[in-house]
């Protein structure tokens, strides 16, 4: 597995109170390297299992922290000057990503689940 100069979308597991801040955290996460012959539908599946790792990670970095419970991502297409190589698979196509840097606009969405979820 090379690295890539292409933007990538990154899951970055994040705390509540790393929304507040003028810089996102640099921290790992997650990527999803699909097979040139999967299927949209597929594909979807896939990024929804490295979400899902991602918001796994998030509570343990709320655990660490003891931040205020929430399980949150954010989606994060890399710059195109930031080039990654896939870490360790944590899964079939979904590996760990370096921590990178990065800034608020490149993060595509914020997924969250509240306490009460």
């Amino acid at each position: 597995m090379g690295a890539y100069t292409v933007t990538m979308r990154v899951y970055v597991p994040a705390v509540l109170s790393d929304l507040s801040v003028p810089l996102p955290p640099v921290r790992g996460g997650v990527i999803a390297v699909p097979d040139a012959a999967m299927s949209a539908e597929d594909v979807e599946v896939l990024e929804d299992d490295a979400i899902t790792e991602a918001a796994l990670a998030s509570l343990e970095q709320v655990r660490e922290e003891g931040a205020e419970p929430a399980r949150i991502v954010l989606a994060v297409d890399t710059p195109t000057s930031t080039t990654l190589s896939p870490g360790e698979a944590i899964e079939a196509n979904i590996f760990t990503a370096p921590a990178f840097e990065y800034t608020w606009s490149d993060v595509a969405a914020i997924l969250a689940d509240l306490p009460d979820a």
